[in-house]
């Protein structure tokens, strides 16, 4: 049975990591000068929880087509099956919500090109089935409960204009807050489709085959 990570794995494991940064705000603070933590901290302690909880092999910064990189990728294999995700993340202030919102249609839009998923399936010679799920995660600063509220709605939102129309969502409780700010992170995941290698070899989306759940 090919092996799929379902979406309360990966929520589970969000969470955890989740927990365990928020543990580690406790002891050090990172920044200086800021409260701005970069999104590679995010990807880097939900990628540390996915190699422990599933033995994911996982990378930052992986080429993804002209001089795009992506995040952060994680691959879960079982036998000649894979299944693989592509995260990426972004850093969001108050006053920066607008310009973070164009910014993330631009990251989700590349992240579902065929051409650009097709030439990370060309390095996996030795799986013949893939699961590609798309994965953004989000740092997100807001400065009382009412926006809290407010900027929550705006990652849940599901209506047709929704910045992640149709994906999975998920908003955390406040992780870390002082009396002016609190910090969540939130997690959108899309459904995952499948490729496949042909009889000649060459990587094949499965259209009919998207997966769901």
């Amino acid at each position: 049975m090919n092996y799929i990570l379902k979406h309360d794995n990966l929520i589970s494991s969000f969470k955890k990591a989740n927990d365990i940064f928020a543990n580690s705000l406790k002891l050090m603070w990172p920044t200086v000068g800021s409260r701005g933590i970069t999104e590679a901290n995010l990807v880097h302690s939900f990628l540390s929880v996915l190699r422990n909880d599933f033995s994911a092999i996982t990378y930052l910064e992986v080429p993804f087509g002209g001089n795009s990189r992506l995040d952060g990728l994680a691959l879960v294999t079982n036998g000649t099956h894979g299944h693989m995700l592509l995260l990426e993340a972004k850093r969001i202030k108050e006053n920066q919500y607008e310009k973070a919102y164009e910014q993330i249609k631009t990251d989700t839009k590349r992240m579902f090109e065929t051409k650009r998923i097709l030439s990370l399936l060309d390095r996996c010679e030795s799986l013949s089935s893939v699961h590609i799920q798309q994965l953004f995660m989000a740092d997100v600063w807001v400065g009382n409960k009412k926006r809290s509220e407010e900027v929550k709605e705006i990652w849940q939102n599901n209506n047709e204009n929704a910045l992640f129309y149709n994906w999975n969502k998920y908003f955390s409780v406040p992780l870390w807050e002082s009396q002016k700010v609190k910090y969540h992170r939130m997690l959108a995941t899309f459904n995952p489709t499948i490729f496949k290698k042909n009889e000649i070899s060459e990587w094949q989306e499965e259209k009919n085959l998207a997966v769901h759940g």
